[in-house]
């Protein structure tokens, strides 16, 4: 239960698009997220646990124009998880090919009303990632410009309720080639608070903590998302009733996004 809320509380970073220049869009993407956390468990007698976990996921994502705005529809195409626990949850990776999303993208890129088809845990951990998939931006932009956006999150089911604020300063850095394609770089730098309960095997469990992040991210010229990366780095504490003091975790996640045919 720890490191699912682990995996999934601070996968930030925002993915650019300026949707107010994009034409109606049909994509495929793959989302690698590599995920290592350490949890200091000395306070109940058990030293570090350290966990490394890989998910590679395939989206097809697929725009269309609505009045104010786009409509958002997202299809998790395939699913694959490497690291601890992997193999015990081989039918609930199984079950989340086919799950989709549905949300609005207003001119300015926010995303709002993402809803899943269904729930799903090994699935989860990428919602915090299509929630921030085209954060707020503007409909041009200039090399040398910059901006700030404030982005508040939440994310609630039956084993966890959390809420998450990310501020983040961006920039407009020119033209880079990204994948053999002249692209606009966008870079982003990025803070986070996250606070909510979690429910563990030994009950209710208050989670707090903040991470700092940076990424890249290419648009072509014609505003199409091509791709990017972001990494953070979290430092939460876990409040258990059983614990006779909060248990530090410390969290390192990298995530890169290429369009794939």
């Amino acid at each position: 239960m720890i490191r699912s809320t682990v995996t999934t509380g601070f996968v930030l970073g925002a993915l650019l698009w300026p949707a107010s220049r994009i034409a109606p869009n049909h994509q495929k993407y793959k989302i690698d997220m590599k995920v290592e956390s350490v949890i200091d468990l000395s306070g109940v007698g058990q030293g570090e646990q350290k966990n490394n976990q890989t998910l590679t996921g395939f989206i097809v994502v697929t725009l269309a124009d609505t009045a104010g705005g786009r409509t958002m529809h997202i299809v998790l195409d395939s699913l694959h998880i490497d690291g601890p626990g992997a193999a015990m949850m081989g039918s609930v990776i199984d079950s989340a090919k086919g799950i989709s999303y549905h949300a609005f993208v207003d001119p300015n890129g926010k995303i709002s009303g993402l809803k899943a088809s269904r729930g799903n845990l090994a699935a989860e951990s990428f919602e915090v990632v299509l929630a921030t998939f085209y954060p707020r931006t503007r409909p041009s932009m200039k090399k040398g410009e910059a901006w700030t956006d404030t982005l508040d999150t939440s994310a609630s089911n039956s084993q966890r309720s959390t809420k998450t604020r990310t501020v983040t300063n961006y920039s407009a850095a020119g033209g880079e080639s990204f994948g053999g394609v002249q692209a606009n770089k966008i870079v982003a730098a990025f803070s986070s608070a996250i606070s909510g309960t979690v429910e563990t095997p030994a009950g209710p469990a208050e989670l707090e903590g903040t991470a700092n992040g940076s990424g890249n991210y290419y648009l072509s010229p014609d505003g199409r998302y091509l791709g990017g990366n972001n990494t953070t780095a979290g430092n939460q504490t876990i409040k258990i009733a059983m614990a006779p003091a909060p248990i530090p975790v410390k969290t390192s996640i990298a995530v890169t996004v290429t369009t794939t045919p």
